[in-house]
């Protein structure tokens, strides 16, 4: 045992405060990066500004199966607002597909091509060509006069797109071939889209290196495909043409797969609502299944015969719910149509339209075998939550990807943690637990998660596990779950449409919060900071207790940890059809009852802290096995800590007893909020 040291003040009290008073000092306005344009409330300020990019494109896909050749030859008229302050000399475009053209910077290899990405650009005004310059995934536009405040300018574009393939490029937008030489198109960064403009840092003129995603201006959009007439066309925004319902029989899907048609039809979208960028996915091998969901959203899974098996079985359920649970948290989401797309490749999200490439992993299944094994069915879910998700963060509350990846993957993965735990009791959850990230926390690729994008050296760790972490600490341990979720609903109900930056983020949770939480953005979002907590004395009156490490059961995850909040049953558990072999949808039960004897005598337990982070501290007082006390240490408390020479600082901190209590065994964090590095000092046997 530690000895225990009484409480130093005078001068003692002083080095600890002045040590870490960078800890507790207030983020000014400056400090988050917020100027004139940005509230000191975290809600849009009444002089917020932001661009609008309009596009009305007219564009022709050719496949050419033989060769394996895609292209998109596309042409559009683009109006640009200039709502900024300030004219504008030029405009910045982003061309995402000339990554994997030769000598393009990137942060890992791609195959590269001159044949791939934009080709023949070209871009007037009133039919006078405008000066470009293409610097690989950039190409600026210099405007004959400069683009006043409050005014517009149209500019007429042409280019082809050559698409790469999915499959060898690992990229977002390309075709995968199937084994009969089938194509599923993914026409996604396919036309120059606007660079975001702000007030924060003016043009995002970071290149794209593959990591960092894409920002853009809303605007709204009339885009009409023409395709091959045997493809299935979805896209962004609301189809004119309705698309085919339901197919039939099997033999049609496989006499549509029988090549290219080549007679042609045409598919007209626009939007009802502004859209920050247009993808579509387009296929002869499509089987598709719609659904109405109870907002009279339209949802689409669009799939070949190979995913047959898990996407009619899982994958309508599962968008439904997840816009259920992200609707919940934040509000409804404003999209009419919402489609999911089963292509090879990494999930990744667009407005109204998601890839997800999972497939069943079994040829031969049955119902005690299904063609899918339990990670593969968690695997197509979380996804499905986790692209879907996106729609609400980034495509309707617009952020700036590639300076802050956590804004909208952490967003995302906060919720998506909450959505995952929901859907059965045994859902292999990747983002969100504490103690998921505490190997990540004391490793040496640590990173704030304030790191722009492309520098993040684990961004799955950082930008969606230890963001998601952070949030989950804030909401049940900082705010509380009610004032929490109205701070965000407000937020978000303010912000839809509109780019917040980080820092409005954290004013709009000081506001609801009605406090400075200036310790938590530097301890979880500015530093890479660690945190271990330890129980290293215990004094009752005059006397010291021996003190001995103490094994506990591991807590459940917070989302099904009834000490927190009231569990609600699982959506497989009132949507049986839903599970299968894999369902368990036990809940764990509360394990001790509080006392509530006066207290009437107290001891002192001192708490020792190690790294740079500062937060609440639970405590739970084992009377025996089944009776406890429990109490919170506030972050604030640390201010008055005292610094050793090792670094760590220790409190006091006083426990209220009956006469007839004794404790036999104590536990920090009980319920596991804290990302703890050193979990297993965290409990201690009590004996005189």
């Amino acid at each position: 045992m530690k000895p225990v040291r009484l409480l130093c003040l005078a001068a003692c009290g002083l080095f600890s405060l002045s040590v870490q008073a960078d800890k507790f000092a207030p983020l000014s306005q400056a400090d988050l990066g917020l100027g004139e344009y940005r509230s000191h409330t975290g809600l849009p300020s009444a002089n917020y500004w932001q661009q609008q990019v309009d596009y009305n494109i007219h564009a022709a896909l050719t496949v050419e199966p033989k060769h394996r050749r895609v292209h998109i030859d596309g042409r559009a008229k683009v109006r640009y607002h200039n709502n900024s302050p300030q004219p504008l000399h030029s405009l910045l475009f982003l061309l995402d597909l000339n990554r994997l053209q030769p000598g393009a910077p990137s942060l890992k290899p791609v195959p590269q091509s001159d044949a791939l990405g934009f080709h023949g650009l070209t871009v007037s005004h009133q039919n006078t060509p405008l000066g470009i310059t293409i610097n690989h995934t950039l190409m600026t536009v210099q405007l004959e006069q400069p683009l006043a405040s409050g005014d517009s300018i149209e500019l007429a574009m042409q280019w082809r797109a050559v698409l790469p393939d999915k499959v060898s490029s690992g990229t977002r937008a390309g075709v995968e071939w199937l084994a009969d030489n089938s194509p599923i198109v993914i026409g996604a960064q396919w036309f120059p889209r606007a660079a975001a403009f702000t007030d924060a840092s003016g043009w995002s003129d970071k290149p794209f290196l593959g990591q960092g995603e894409f920002s853009t201006e809303f605007g709204d959009y009339q885009v009409t495909l023409d395709v091959p007439a045997n493809f299935i066309v979805a896209a962004s925004g609301r189809p004119v043409v309705q698309p085919l319902n339901n197919l039939g029989a099997k033999q049609a899907r496989k006499n549509r797969r029988a090549g290219i048609a080549k007679t042609r039809r045409t598919w007209t979208f626009d939007s009802p609502q502004p859209l920050r960028d247009f993808t579509f996915a387009a296929s002869p091998a499509f089987q598709v299944l719609t659904k109405q969901d109870a907002q009279g959203r339209q949802l689409q899974a669009l799939f070949p015969e190979e995913a047959a098996p898990l996407w009619q079985r899982f994958a309508l359920p599962a968008a439904d719910y997840t816009l259920q649970v992200f609707d919940h948290a934040l509000a409804p989401l404003p999209y009419t149509h919402i489609n999911l797309v089963n292509v090879a490749g990494h999930g990744m999200e667009y407005p109204g339209l998601a890839t997800i490439s999972t497939r069943p992993d079994r040829k031969k299944h049955s119902e005690q075998t299904p063609a899918w094994d339990a990670l593969t069915k968690y695997d197509f879910i979380g996804t499905v939550i986790h692209e879907l998700g996106h729609n609400y963060v980034p495509m309707v509350v617009n952020t700036l990807e590639r300076e802050w990846a956590w804004l909208d993957e952490g967003w995302v993965s906060f919720i998506e943690y909450r959505a995952e735990h929901g859907w059965e009791g045994n859902f292999d959850v990747i983002y969100g637990e504490p103690r998921s990230v505490t190997a990540y926390m004391a490793g040496p690729d640590h990173q704030p998660v304030m790191t722009e994008a492309d520098e993040l050296q684990q961004k799955i760790a950082n930008a969606y596990n230890k963001t998601a972490v952070n949030l989950n600490l804030l909401r049940y341990l900082v705010l509380g779950p009610e004032t929490f979720d109205a701070a965000l609903k407000d937020f978000y109900r303010h912000w839809q449409f509109k780019r917040p930056l980080p820092g409005d983020f954290f004013r709009a949770m000081e506001t609801a919060a009605g406090r400075d939480l200036s310790w938590f953005w530097r301890s979880f979002f500015f530093n890479a900071a660690s945190l271990d907590v330890e129980i290293t004395g215990l004094q009752c009156g005059e006397k010291i207790m021996t003190l001995a490490p103490r094994n506990m059961p591991a807590a459940p995850a917070l989302a099904n940890n009834p000490a927190l909040a009231p569990l609600a049953p699982y959506h497989t558990h009132t949507h049986p059809a839903l599970a299968d072999i894999y369902t368990d949808n036990a809940q764990a039960a509360s394990q001790w009852i509080e006392s509530t004897a006066p207290s009437t005598r107290q001891c002192q337990v001192q708490i020792t802290k190690r790294g740079g982070a500062v937060a609440p501290v639970p405590v739970v007082i084992g009377l025996d096995s089944h009776r406890i006390r429990q109490f919170t240490v506030p972050a604030l408390a640390w201010q008055q800590a005292t610094t050793q020479a090792d670094g760590s600082s220790y409190l006091q901190w006083p426990i209220a007893l009956a006469d007839n209590e004794s404790i036999s065994w104590l536990q920090l964090d009980p319920h596991s909020l804290l990302p703890d590095t050193q979990p297993a000092n965290n409990a201690v046997e009590v004996t005189p």
